[in-house]
C-alpha cells in the first residue's frame, strides 16, 4: 500500500510527550501502512537511545526517526521531516498534541475530495476538553476590536474566514507539493508565528485553506505556564514579520501597547481595582514592551 499521509513531529526534550502523541496517532490509524510517522529530534544527545525505544514501542507504526544535525528551530526541523516524507499529504503535529478526534483517513479524504485544498485545519481542544484557539488573527499588527470579535466568534462557532484569520499552527495538514512550491517553513524564524507566514504564502499561491470543525485534536497548552520570556520572543517574531512586509515595527509596538492597556483596564475593572495575578502579569507585559521598544529603537 502506498503511503498516503506522513505525520511530522519535531521534538526537543519532549520525552514525556512523544510517546502519548504516537500512541494516539497509532490508535486513530485507519489507513494501515498508508501512514508513516516521522520524528525529527532536534536534540542530538541521547537520540540513539530514544530511537531504539520508540521503534520497540511502535513496531506497527511505520516510523522514521531523524536526528537533526543541529537545533535549527521548529520550522527547520519540520522542513527536515517534510523533505523525508513519502506521502502527498503532510500532517504537522506538535509533540504535545493528541489526535483524539480525527483519523488519517479523514484527512486524506478531504484532500482527495478537493484538489484545490492546500492547507486543512481542525478544531482545537485543550487537554481538559475545553475549547482552544483554532484560529488566530492573520495580520502582523494586533487586531482591532472588529478583529478580536471576529476571531472570538470563529473560535466559538467554527466559521472560518481566510481573509482575516489563519489556522492554529500546532496541528494542521498540508498538500506537500503546494507547500514545497511556497518555499516550506521560513528557517530564519526559530520559533513562533509560523502559521501567519505560512498562511499568507499559501494563499498567495492561489490554493484553498479550510478548517473541518468535525475533526479535532487536543493541545496540552493548558498544562503550560505563561512566561514573559516566551511572550517577548513571540512579539519580536511578529515585529520582524511586520518589517519584512513593509509595516514599520513602531506601528506594531504602538498597537500592542494599546491592546495590553485595554486588557489591563478590563482586568482591573473586573477585579474592582484590586491587584490580581492577571493584572500583575499585564503590568509586567507593559514593562517588557517598553524594554523591547528601547531595544528596537537602537537597531
Amino acid at each position: 500500500m502506498k503511503t498516503m499521509l506522513s505525520a511530522v513531529i519535531v521534538t526537543y526534550r519532549s520525552d514525556r510527550h512523544i510517546v502519548p502523541c504516537l500512541e494516539t496517532l497509532q490508535a486513530r490509524n485507519d489507513i494501515g501502512n498508508g501512514l508513516e510517522a516521522i520524528v525529527v529530534d532536534n536534540e542530538a544527545a541521547g537520540s540513539d537511545e530514544r530511537h531504539a525505544s520508540l521503534a520497540a514501542q511502535f513496531p506497527a507504526l511505520s516510523l522514521k526517526y531523524l536526528c537533526n544535525t543541529h537545533n535549527g528551530g521548529y520550522g527547520q526541523g519540520n522542513n527536515v521531516g517534510i523533505r523525508a516524507a513519502s506521502a502527498p499529504v503532510i500532517l504537522v503535529m506538535n509533540p504535545d498534541v493528541r489526535l483524539t478526534g480525527a483519523t488519517p483517513g479523514q484527512i486524506c479524504k478531504a484532500f482527495d475530495k478537493d484538489e484545490s485544498l492546500v492547507l486543512l485545519g481542525m478544531r482545537q481542544l485543550l487537554g481538559n476538553g475545553e475549547r482552544g484557539r483554532s484560529f488566530l488573527w492573520s495580520g502582523g499588527l494586533p487586531p482591532s476590536c472588529f478583529g478580536n470579535a471576529l476571531v472570538a466568534w470563529s473560535n466559538r462557532t467554527g466559521m472560518y474566514f481566510p481573509r482575516w484569520e489563519c489556522i492554529q499552527g500546532s496541528c494542521f495538514a498540508l498538500r506537500k507539493s503546494a507547500f514545497e512550491a511556497a518555499g516550506l517553513f521560513d528557517e530564519t524564524v526559530f520559533m513562533y508565528g509560523e502559521e501567519r507566514d505560512i498562511h499568507h504564502r499559501m494563499r498567495a499561491g492561489g490554493g484553498k485553506i479550510a478548517c473541518d470543525w468535525n475533526m479535532s485534536y487536543r493541545h496540552l497548552t493548558d498544562q503550560r505556564e505563561s512566561s514573559i520570556g516566551s511572550t517577548v520572543r513571540q512579539w519580536k517574531v511578529r515585529a520582524d514579520w511586520c518589517r519584512r512586509h513593509g509595516i514599520p515595527a513602531a506601528r506594531f509596538w504602538k498597537a500592542l501597547r494599546g491592546q495590553i492597556r485595554w486588557a489591563l483596564w478590563g482586568a482591573s475593572f473586573k477585579a474592582l481595582g484590586r491587584e490580581t495575578p492577571k493584572t500583575r502579569f499585564l503590568r509586567e507585559k507593559l514593562a517588557a514592551l517598553s524594554a523591547c521598544e528601547r531595544e528596537d529603537g537602537d537597531r
